[in-house]
Parts: C-alpha cells; sequence; structure tokens
C-alpha cells in the first residue's frame, strides 16, 4: 500500500505523550479522576489521530481517501487505543504511590514535630501511623483526583477511631502495621488487575 510506518508510530507516540500531559492536567487543576479522564482523552484523540493519519496519507501519499479510511480506523481503534489505555494506567497508580509516599513523609514529619517539640507520647505516634497508613490504603484505591484525597482523609479518621474504640491505641503495634502493609500490597495488586482488565476489555 505504500503507507509510510513511521508517520504512524510517530504519530502514536505524539497520541500517548499528549494524552498523558493532558489527562494529568485534568486530574490535578481540575479535579477530575485519572481513570475517567482517560476514557475520554482515549476516545477523543483516537478519533483525531485518525483522521490527521487519513488525510495524511490521503494528500502526501496519494491512496484513496475510503480505503485508508477503513484500514484505519481499526488501526487506530484497537491498536493505539489499547497502547495508549495501558500506559495511563500504568501511570495513575505510579502516582497514586508518589502521593501515598508523600503523605508518609508529611505525617512523619508532623508527628516527630509533636514528640519532639511538644512532649507528646508514643501513643501519639502510632496514632498518626495508623493514620497515614488508611490515607495509603485510600489513595491506592480511589485514585488521585481532590476528592479521593478528601474522602481519604475523613474514611482514615474513621478508620482510627473505629480501631482505638475496638482495640486499644496501644495496641496499634508494629504486628498491625505490618497487616496493614500486606493489606495495602494485596489491594494495589487487585486494583492494577481489574483496572487493566477493564481497559483492555470494555
Amino acid at each position: 500500500m505504500g503507507i509510510s510506518y513511521l508517520s504512524i508510530y510517530l504519530s502514536v507516540y505524539l497520541c500517548i505523550y499528549l494524552s498523558t500531559f493532558l489527562s494529568i492536567y485534568l486530574s490535578i487543576y481540575l479535579s477530575i479522576d485519572m481513570s475517567l479522564a482517560s476514557i475520554y482523552l482515549k476516545h477523543f484523540l483516537s478519533i483525531y489521530l485518525s483522521i490527521y493519519v487519513k488525510y495524511f496519507i490521503s494528500i502526501y501519499l496519494s491512496i484513496d481517501l475510503h480505503f485508508s479510511s477503513i484500514y484505519l480506523s481499526i488501526y487506530v481503534k484497537y491498536f493505539i487505543s489499547i497502547y495508549l489505555s495501558i500506559y495511563i494506567s500504568h501511570l495513575s497508580i505510579y502516582l497514586s504511590i508518589c502521593l501515598s509516599a508523600l503523605s508518609e513523609h508529611l505525617i512523619k514529619l508532623f508527628s516527630s514535630y509533636l514528640i519532639h517539640n511538644l512532649s507528646f507520647d508514643l501513643n501519639i505516634k502510632i496514632f498518626y501511623l495508623s493514620i497515614y497508613l488508611s490515607v495509603s490504603v485510600c489513595l491506592s484505591i480511589l485514585g488521585i483526583s481532590y476528592l479521593s484525597i478528601y474522602l481519604s482523609t475523613y474514611l482514615s479518621i474513621c478508620v482510627t477511631v473505629c480501631l482505638t474504640v475496638c482495640l486499644g491505641i496501644s495496641y496499634l503495634s508494629d504486628y498491625f502495621k505490618h497487616f496493614l502493609h500486606i493489606c495495602l500490597s494485596i489491594l494495589n495488586t487487585i486494583y492494577l488487575s481489574i483496572y487493566l482488565l477493564f481497559y483492555l476489555y470494555i
């Protein structure tokens, strides 16, 4: 057919990087969830990219537009959309892990400040450690939008209060910390599997 594969590959990579920056902008500055933004961007960029490559092939390579549109609609709809969705899903999971690590450092700094400067005891440190763990779990499950951060904060307070009432603060020790880390890794694995299956087959 004489189609330039280099132009198609360049369009694919341009589509991937453009959708990545746009999805980060939508999720951070406009408070839209990354998964929802990736769905809209996947359909929008696949339509835009198919039109762009069709006219490029038709004008510069002298191929019939109707014939190239049939081929490129199949190519763009399946191959590019699947590759783009996998890339964005990995990126959203990496960003949620970065936010979990950021919450860890912030709560560690705040708890150390309370302990050293205000003479708080060890139970307060364990209390803030339990808040950090519940925030990390919620951030990994709910995503990276502002709404999920607010929900995870309120949910972490509820979880901490319930654990404090049921078990007592003195029992929130290293065993409980390791147990929550194991639960976090299992939930991250389940979340990654559901995320990839949803975008690959739906």
